[in-house]
């Protein structure tokens, strides 16, 4: 009973005291120990201190793990750059050599060619080369309406079709009249294009992926067979493809048959050939274009090829001038660009 009796007060006394309910004091709590007969404390301040340091290196741990994942992206991002920085300055230097060697080969009446082909080794590579002159091409600015829908035919396009389109490419390239220009800008408008026809020279063959009403597929099958460096209305049929040959208007598929086959001997008559194209082919010539395409593969000594196709103007004293360069590292990214602002 006694003993009941101090509990109860020592119970009033901690009560009174703030002591059992936490209420005295933020940094410990004391309570009652009945097995000791003591007050015991508890420090709640520290633990809630432990809790923060805890999150707080937790954090810090997530935030150098971010970090450290950022930095090995980073080297390895740069590494791929660098590698490909190098391989791209080594191809450069490459096609170089390629296009000083082409310049040397036509310079001696020898090779004096509109065309050729020939290889060497250096740095531990191939170059293989092939040059032909630009006046194998179409001209998309020199060429007439007839010239460009026949190419559009031979590619599949339909007669009418391929006269239709062969309307756009000229009107692209034609500088306006003041009632022209207003039709053809109408065009273009009225299709929703963000862009109105450059009434003017074709600034790149990739252009061609802007002129109104052209199928892509024609497009691309197209681009191989032009050109607007030859500044020439008639092609080399000498060193035309056929898909050149074929586009000649009112040509017959007889008369191609024959010609390639002329052509192509050994030792062919030119002038023997040409008769065969038909006395009224005007837009068929023998005539060189100064501008010359170079078409450069290298084959490095671990078997891994690169491609190039450089455009040049031969200049004196076995100098030149690059008119047009793609190769492996920019030809897609170009053409994506066209493509894309022709949607």
């Amino acid at each position: 009973m006694l003993i009941r009796r101090h509990r109860l007060f020592a119970e009033a006394r901690a009560r009174g005291l703030g002591l059992l309910d936490g209420t005295r004091g933020a940094s410990a709590i004391r309570s009652w120990d009945w097995a000791t007969m003591t007050f015991r404390t508890e420090h709640s301040g520290s633990r809630r201190t432990d809790g923060f340091i805890i999150v707080v290196v937790l954090w810090l741990l997530a935030t150098l793990a971010v970090l450290t994942t950022a930095f090995s992206a980073y080297v390895k991002s740069t590494a791929v750059s660098t590698r490909v920085g190098d391989e791209r300055a080594k191809v450069e230097a490459l096609v170089d050599a390629a296009l000083e060697f082409t310049i040397y080969r036509r310079s001696i009446d020898k090779f004096n060619a509109t065309a050729g082909s020939f290889s060497f080794g250096i740095a531990n590579s191939t170059i293989n080369i092939d040059f032909v002159s630009e006046g194998a091409w179409i001209d998309l600015n020199a060429a007439p309406r007839s010239l460009i829908a026949g190419l559009f035919e031979v590619l599949g396009a339909t007669k009418d079709d391929a006269n239709q389109y062969a309307d756009r490419v000229v009107a692209w390239r034609t500088p306006p009249t003041s009632s022209a220009e207003t039709a053809e800008d109408a065009l273009y408008e009225s299709a929703g294009l963000p862009y109105l026809p450059r009434s003017g020279p074709f600034a790149h063959i990739n252009e061609l992926w802007l002129v109104l009403g052209l199928p892509a597929s024609l497009v691309e099958r197209a681009l191989p067979f032009v050109t607007i460096f030859s500044g020439r209305p008639e092609v080399n049929v000498f060193d035309a493809p056929a898909e050149v040959i074929a586009a000649l208007p009112g040509i017959s598929r007889t008369r191609i048959d024959k010609f390639l086959a002329l052509r192509d001997t050994a030792k062919p008559d030119w002038q023997s050939a040409l008769e065969t194209l038909g006395a009224d082919q005007v837009l068929a010539t023998t005539a060189r274009s100064e501008t010359v395409r170079v078409f450069v593969r290298i084959t490095s000594d671990n078997g891994a090829q690169t491609r190039a196709e450089v455009t040049i103007l031969p200049s004196q004293d076995n100098d030149y001038h690059v008119l047009s360069w793609s190769d492996d590292f920019t030809t897609a990214a170009s053409a994506t660009d066209f493509r894309s602002r022709s949607k």
